[in-house]
């Protein structure tokens, strides 16, 4: 499955917009629509990673749910892989890859993400799922970039 994801609400969450399926049965479930929380999708993950430290300081101020420093910690790994991983943390047997759309400096709103069951995810092809998604990430980047919504 893959399809991009988008920030909404408080406190912040990813919705995945329709995405499209594989041609394999073992091919996660839709999940359109569904909100995720931000910290624990990997298109959510990439967002923050791209963010101004601030910025995300500004979204978890003081919510004593969510371990800060470790969301610090991972953000830094995300930001050096330029990609970010979930294995399992809102589905069960999902494992998803993200990448972040910038559409202007510290403007991020939305990042592509491919999920598949955890029982086929290996790491072998992660690089190049990764030169995928980062391509269909510049791809919105140009489109959006086009639009009146987001001037230069």
């Amino acid at each position: 499955m893959t399809g991009l994801r988008r920030i909404s609400g408080a406190p912040p969450a990813v919705r995945a917009a329709p995405g499209c399926a594989g041609r394999r049965p073992a091919t996660p479930p839709d999940r359109a629509d569904r909100a995720k929380p931000l910290h624990l999708t990997s298109a959510g993950k990439a967002m923050l990673a791209a963010m101004e430290p601030e910025r995300v300081t500004e979204l978890y101020p003081t919510d004593r749910s969510i371990d800060t420093a470790a969301l610090r910690q991972e953000l830094n790994a995300v930001r050096e892989n330029g990609f970010a991983l979930d294995h399992q943390p809102t589905e069960t047997g999902l494992t998803a890859i993200g990448v972040a759309v910038t559409v202007r400096p510290d403007t991020r709103c939305t990042g592509p993400a491919l999920a598949v069951p955890t029982a086929l995810f290996h790491t072998g092809p992660v690089p190049e799922l990764v030169a995928t998604l980062r391509a269909a990430s510049a791809r919105i980047e140009t489109a959006l970039r086009e639009t009146s919504e987001f001037p230069a």
